[in-house]
């Protein structure tokens, strides 16, 4: 299609459209056209009714680019504060290695949230068979063994005479109560047709066992503490008053032997007990009541 070129400069109605145009773009830069002289009156006696929509036009257009700076810098202190609350966001969540860390860590009760999501799918769950990377072997809190176990530094009857049975005891109640939970876990779950009824179950089933083990803590610190400390007492009296003064003869005559130990056991035998003078031979004249080698 071919458009028939008009010249815009000297066709009337663009005239009129192009001095429309020009004269308030001059306006609101402060310049405007001067009158010609055939119009000159025209303009001059119409300035009053022509000039004020004119300003009022020039005001507008001020106005607006005011509101249009305004929301420029309002908008770029929205997205300043948006950038700045996402950064905080990013170094507050924690990376992929530290939510590791955090689903890694031991298990130490049987309310730990992954222990109670596993009870509420099996009732029998423990780590030790399900999670082993969780739990940190036999002193793990999860465990009836745990806490129980006792190495003494020295040969004393009371650590395998009273301290160990008491311990191995609570371990064995702790075991017991721990079946007696299993048993009414999988009755409850049995029960239950829905999610929320085993996870109920889980609870429950969590604080039982938590129970059993606090027990075990109690008697282990408790009563297997008093007995052991009991039989201590008696020990060093009963050291004290048969073997002590043979110790003190034999630790003294053996001191230049080439077997000191031995000949300190062999000699503190004539007057001690095996205990006594294991016990001798470990710690020299030493009243078991005054010292920690135990």
């Amino acid at each position: 299609m071919i458009f028939p070129v008009i010249d815009t400069a000297s066709h009337r109605p663009f005239k009129r459209l192009r001095r429309a145009l020009l004269i308030p773009a001059l306006l609101a830069i402060g310049c405007a056209p001067m009158p010609s002289a055939q119009s000159g009156a025209r303009v001059h006696s119409n300035s009053g009714l022509q000039r004020a929509p004119l300003v009022d036009a020039s005001s507008t257009l001020v106005d607006a680019s005011s509101t249009l700076v305004d929301a420029s810098s309002t908008l770029d202190a929205t997205l300043g504060d948006a950038a700045s609350s996402i950064a905080d966001a990013a170094l507050a969540r924690p990376t992929a290695s530290e939510g590791s860390s955090l689903r890694d860590e031991p298990i130490e009760s049987f309310s730990d949230p992954r222990a109670l999501e596993q009870l509420a799918r099996n009732p029998a769950w423990h780590p030790e068979s399900d999670a082993p990377e969780l739990i940190e072997g036999l002193e793990d809190p999860l465990f009836c063994q745990g806490g129980t176990s006792y190495q003494s530094c020295v040969s004393e009857p009371c650590h395998e005479g009273v301290g160990e049975p008491c311990r191995a005891g609570c371990a064995r109640a702790c075991t017991t109560c721990d079946a007696r939970c299993r048993v009414d876990c999988a009755s409850c779950h049995r029960a239950c047709a829905d999610d929320a009824c085993r996870a109920r179950c889980a609870s429950t089933c969590g604080r039982c066992l938590d129970s059993c083990r606090t027990t075990k803590d109690r008697c282990v610190s408790g009563e297997c503490a008093r007995r052991y400390q009991a039989c201590y007492a008696r020990f060093g009296a009963d050291f004290v008053r048969a073997c002590l003064p043979a110790c003190q003869r034999c630790t003294a005559r053996c001191e230049r032997a080439e077997q000191q130990g031995q000949c300190v056991h062999r000699c503190a035998l004539r007057r001690c007990s095996r205990d006594q003078a294991a016990w001798c031979v470990m710690t020299g004249p030493v009243d078991p009541r005054r010292t920690d080698e135990r």
